[in-house]
């Protein structure tokens, strides 16, 4: 089932899907930084993410992906949280905060690490939740693998703690 809305004279399509039995909203972007993938619990709140994210990174929205990609797309979210090697169109080098992006990439499947652990060397400490919060492609940036010391697994905008539960064990379940 499809949705559209309307968001700065674009027509943005919304899908709804069913992962890893949640109900969950989606949209699957070309930009000019590459493609972006969203999610929410309904098209209202994935739209008030999108404008968020597009903001915070400064992304122009150019087209809805092909729903030949928004499949292959879907397929390396299954491929990536079951461990296998992937290799997605992300165009992480336009993004203001790479370095921040990949150090999260290189978090090794099936694991966690704290916040506190990646606050130390992100020198804008301050934004570092913003940053992990408006990420423009999760899960292949996997900040659900970012948890805190205390209330585990902690927060997962906007899907919520059982969402990010949820991906952290499907990682666990199929790591080796």
């Amino acid at each position: 089932m499809q949705y559209y809305h309307t968001v700065n004279n674009l027509k943005v399509r919304i899908n709804k899907i069913h992962f890893f039995g949640f109900q969950l909203f989606n949209l699957v972007y070309i930009t000019n930084i590459g493609l972006i993938h969203l999610w929410g619990n309904s098209p209202d709140q994935l739209i008030n993410h999108l404008l968020k994210v597009v903001k915070f990174h400064n992304i122009r929205l150019i087209e809805p992906a092909s729903h030949q990609l928004i499949k292959e797309t879907y397929d390396w979210i299954l491929n990536f949280l079951h461990g296998k090697p992937i290799n997605p169109p992300l165009s992480l080098f336009a993004l203001k905060y790479y370095p921040l992006y990949i150090r999260i990439i290189n978090i090794p499947y099936g694991q966690t690490i704290h916040y506190s652990s990646i606050a130390q060397t992100f020198p804008e400490r301050m934004k570092l939740i913003k940053v992990l919060k408006y990420n423009p492609f999760p899960p292949l940036i996997p900040c659900h693998r970012v948890v805190p010391k205390t209330e585990f697994p902690g927060n997962y905008t906007p899907l919520g703690k059982a969402f990010k539960l949820q991906l952290l064990q499907e990682e666990r379940s199929h790591h080796i």
